[in-house]
């Protein structure tokens, strides 16, 4: 309500929402990023989210200091 996108609660609620959504939309886009499928149960989010890291780390041929650098370069 503090941005006052509307005066019914559950409106400015929907408009926050949808300006949330617009921002992640836009990292995924910008950083290149994998979006998942968030509506199933925590265990399988879980399990996609480790099986897409292994699938990464498997082909990772760099050191931990290295990861570092990248990471930090990239901010």
């Amino acid at each position: 309500m503090d941005l006052a996108l509307s005066r019914d609660p559950i409106e400015s609620f929907r408009l926050f929402q949808s300006r949330v959504l617009e921002i992640y939309d836009s990292l995924v886009r910008e950083l290149d990023l994998t979006a998942i499928d968030a509506t199933g149960d925590i265990n399988s989010q879980q399990l996609t989210v480790r099986r897409m890291a292994r699938r990464v780390l498997r082909s990772y041929q760099g050191t931990v200091a290295e990861v570092t650098a990248a990471t930090s370069d990239v901010g």
